[in-house]
């Protein structure tokens, strides 16, 4: 099992990334619309006006954002190789991809655990002519709170 801080930084569905540095973001929209008041069965009610009015629901949830890096022979923060390449470590994140309708297990980088779905992927090869010992990707990567 990965580490967070070890040999990984963050944890999706059993298997450790690693990600481009400041590429990791959490956004959560609020939850708002427009409402018509004044209103009743019949039509508007005596003594008011229809209008509009903003109704707040609240914080959403959560859409986590990060490039996870499938690089070649990647080291863990103890020096030690991986042993891995960049294009198995795509494949495992295809995998989860691939997945439909299914909550996913996340660690984020302080540890945290959430339930969430793969909501996108999307696959970005650095240098096509520097690949002679393998494919090398960046992969950005789209979670939303289940």
């Amino acid at each position: 099992m990965p580490i967070i801080g070890t040999d990984c930084q963050i944890i999706l569905d059993g298997h450790g990334y690693w990600i481009e540095p400041a590429s990791y973001q959490v956004s959560r929209a609020r939850i708002r619309r427009a409402e018509l008041t004044g209103q009743t069965a019949t039509g508007t009610a005596p003594g008011y006006g229809v209008g509009e009015r903003y109704v707040d629901r609240g914080p959403g949830r959560r859409e986590f954002t990060f490039i996870a890096v499938a690089f070649n022979n990647m080291l863990t923060y103890a020096g030690i190789s991986q042993n891995t390449t960049g294009q198995a470590i795509h494949d495992q994140l295809q995998t989860s991809y691939n997945q439909v309708n299914t909550v996913l297990s996340f660690t984020d980088p302080t540890g945290q655990q959430w339930s969430v779905r793969f909501d996108d992927l999307v696959e970005e090869l650095s240098d096509v002519r520097g690949q002679l010992d393998g494919c090398q990707w960046y992969l950005h990567v789209t979670l939303v709170e289940a």
